[in-house]
């Protein structure tokens, strides 16, 4: 590649008229200065041949030799031994992309692409710079190893050089809850069993619909009951225990690593 070197303006007037003096035909003003513009614009062309030259060699897809291997050199792809261009190209091509893999976007799009995965977070630095946990919701918990094990798979592919990273599920955090419901007096008993079963339904959907270091927003159940049918006047929260251990009527918090899980026991959820 020609290196565009710095030239002033005497030093181009010079090569200009240089160029005019080696010259035959120069007979009359006219063909003085049409040859004057012919030798300036072969100066100009031999510029931009030049620039044309550092412009494709600024592109994977066109850079050879040297330049291919400063390229190269930015993305941390030193060619091998005797690699011809072609090949070395396709693997500097190749590294580009897992770079670009690295971000937490690519990251997250590649660890929800996991069969069995409703959600995940992550979490910097957990053990030191350069490193990262990311902690997963599985659609079915009974199955949590080999969904581990794939997201590790997965994350081998996406993770950068000298970043460590680590694959967690939270700590779950059982929760059961009893509800009475209060009914207006034309109630019909066969309504009551609807009634019952959607806001059974929509109390575990609630707090299993809570992420990793969501709270429980008492409230929130509340009024998702209550908005199950005109038929309810009232409700009383009368059994109320996270881990076993009974809680007041408040809203709970949890760490930022621990998730509200509805409890594995029978009837953990009750509104009836």
């Amino acid at each position: 590649m020609a290196l565009l070197l710095r030239k002033s303006l005497q030093e181009l007037v010079n090569a200009s008229l240089e160029r005019l003096h080696s010259i035959d035909g120069a007979t009359s003003p006219g063909a003085n200065l049409r040859l004057l513009i012919a030798i300036i614009n072969d100066i100009q062309r031999e510029f931009y041949e030049t620039l044309q030259e550092a412009h494709l060699n600024a592109f994977i897809s066109s850079a050879a030799g040297d330049c291919l291997d400063l390229i190269g050199s930015l993305v941390h792809c030193d060619r091998f031994i005797d690699e011809l261009d072609d090949p070395y190209r396709e693997r500097i091509s190749q590294n580009v992309t897992a770079l670009e893999d690295c971000n937490e976007l690519a990251v997250r799009m590649a660890v929800l692409a996991v069969d069995g995965i409703a959600d995940m977070q992550v979490r910097k630095y957990t053990h030191g710079t350069g490193s990262f946990s990311i902690f997963i919701i599985p659609d079915d918990f009974t199955n949590l190893d080999g969904i581990i094990s794939n997201v590790n798979a997965v994350l081998d592919k996406h993770e950068a050089y000298g970043i460590r990273h680590n694959v967690e599920a939270p700590d779950l955090l059982e929760v059961s809850i009893h509800i009475r419901i209060i009914y207006l007096r034309d109630t019909l008993e066969s309504e009551k069993g609807i009634i019952s079963e959607k806001a059974t339904q929509a109390v575990a959907d609630y707090i299993n619909s809570k992420g990793i270091g969501e709270s429980l927003i008492y409230n929130d159940i509340i009024s998702r009951v209550m908005s199950i049918s005109e038929y309810i006047y009232d409700m009383d929260v009368y059994h109320y225990t996270i881990q076993g251990d009974s809680v007041l009527h408040v809203n709970q918090d949890c760490e930022w690593f621990e998730k509200f899980i509805e409890a594995g026991t029978s009837n953990a959820i009750i509104a009836a």
